[in-house]
């Protein structure tokens, strides 16, 4: 969705409660947040400025019974089909609400939305969301490559925690070759390998096969 002149901020919250209607067949109420701006200029600028409205849902999506907000990323410098996006909380695990629009949007933007078929929940002995969440890491190759990446961490309610490696990676985006996330899940062995900062290497690590 581009930035317009022409639209003021109440014709674009209009359009996002109308793509909520058409898509999810119920109502949704505008909620606004003062730190809706910072979570783009902090998380997200590879994107280019933007904001992400937030909306609570008048009753849940019947596809989505546990959902009670939805999140449109309005990113000026970015389109994704073309459309408006709606990004369900369903869609990632997350205890603090401040953090819900980062890691909703997070979510779609890596391709990365939380699935029990596709994360790998574990019961680490060594490692918890708050050491690894947001953090940056080293990933190390039995060929010498070596790339870097950060750290996407969902918590259940039963303690167990999947951990996402999240890079960035150059692809076509709108016809032009840009810069793309892409993320992938860690077993319990590569969490448990995990090696943390030293004074000499000042983020985690990881050696992959």
């Amino acid at each position: 969705m581009n930035d317009s002149p022409q639209e003021s901020t109440p014709e674009r919250i209009r359009r996002f409660k109308e793509v909520i209607q058409e898509h999810f067949k119920c109502e949704a109420v505008y909620i606004p947040k003062r730190d809706e701006d910072e979570f783009c200029k902090r998380f997200l600028p590879q994107h280019g400025p933007g904001r992400v409205f937030t909306f609570e849902f008048s009753e849940p999506p019947k596809e989505h019974p546990e959902a009670r907000f939805c999140f449109a990323w309005d990113g000026r410098n970015f389109q994704k089909d073309d459309n408006e996006v709606v990004v369900l909380d369903v869609q990632v695990l997350e205890d603090d609400p401040k953090e819900l629009p980062f890691a909703a949007v997070c979510a779609w933007l890596t391709d990365s939305p939380a699935d029990d078929r596709l994360d790998n929940y574990v019961e680490s002995k060594k490692r918890s969301k708050g050491q690894l969440h947001k953090e940056q890491v080293q990933l190390n190759y039995p060929d010498g490559r070596f790339e870097g990446g950060c750290f996407f961490v969902r918590e259940r309610a039963d303690g167990k925690i999947s951990v996402r490696i999240v890079q960035e990676i150059e692809a076509e985006l709108n016809g032009e070759r840009d810069l793309k996330n892409v993320s992938f899940p860690l077993t319990q062995s590569q969490v448990e390998k995990i090696e943390s900062p030293t004074p000499i290497v000042a983020y985690f690590s990881l050696s992959l096969p």
